[in-house]
């Protein structure tokens, strides 16, 4: 069964993307987002079809599981 929302967490645990990355798509409005955080402490939730964003944005350091710029 696939998830229809998931949290900045679970993106970089399925794609080994740095979580600076993640907020710097979803702040240039690249990410599309399920549900905004309700305030500090509630999570952004993302659309599945984040994850594909994310693998073809940073194709290159994804094939080697990510970076740390």
């Amino acid at each position: 069964m696939r998830k229809n929302k998931l949290t900045r967490h679970e993106l970089i645990e399925i794609t080994g993307v740095p979580f600076h990355r993640i907020d710097y798509l979803r702040m240039t409005g690249k990410l599309p987002i399920v549900q905004k955080s309700s305030g500090q402490g509630r999570p952004t939730y993302f659309h599945p079809s984040a994850v594909d964003i994310i693998k073809s944005y940073y194709a290159d350091s994804y094939d080697d599981g990510g970076s740390d710029e």
